[in-house]
């Protein structure tokens, strides 16, 4: 299987969901973790581009993130990285695990609009009637700063 066939069949286990056949199939192609596709996209960046309704996306991201993909890896500067597109997409199982495999929250949103810390506060304003979702953010952010979120 050549890396092109080995990363495709990757993309087809992550968008059913299927995160311990995903480990099976980087356990014998560990090669494509880090390998990006004419897109410059790597596994981890092209889970942020399937639907959000995946199953088991935190599960396919600690796989990927395990196997050594690069947490705060972008296609350019351009492109967001995985923790901007998690808390925009609201998913904060996963934006756990990318902070817990060291996610920078000061790393630039989009060249115009700030850092991800920036834009995570913003949006904590903004779902302010939402309690639950602000809070288990607010609670996020504060546990992987230190408590600082300037």
């Amino acid at each position: 299987m050549t890396k092109e066939q080995a990363f495709e069949k990757a993309l087809e286990l992550m968008n059913q969901g299927d995160h311990h056949a995903l480990r099976v199939h980087l356990v014998q192609h560990p090669e494509i973790v880090a390998w990006r596709d004419a897109s410059n996209s790597t596994l981890l960046l092209n889970l942020f581009e399937l639907p959000d309704d995946i199953q088991n996306k935190a599960q396919l991201a600690r796989v990927l993130l395990v196997a050594g993909s690069q947490v705060n890896a972008r296609r350019n500067r351009q492109c967001p990285a995985p923790i901007f597109s998690a808390i925009r997409s609201e998913q904060l199982d996963v934006v756990q695990t990318l902070l817990e495999f060291g996610a920078n929250l000061r790393i630039p949103a989009h060249p115009s609009t700030g850092t991800v810390l920036d834009y995570a506060i913003e949006l904590c304003k903004e779902k302010g009637t939402d309690v639950v979702f602000s809070t288990r953010l607010r609670k996020l952010i504060y546990s992987y700063t230190g408590g600082k979120i300037s």
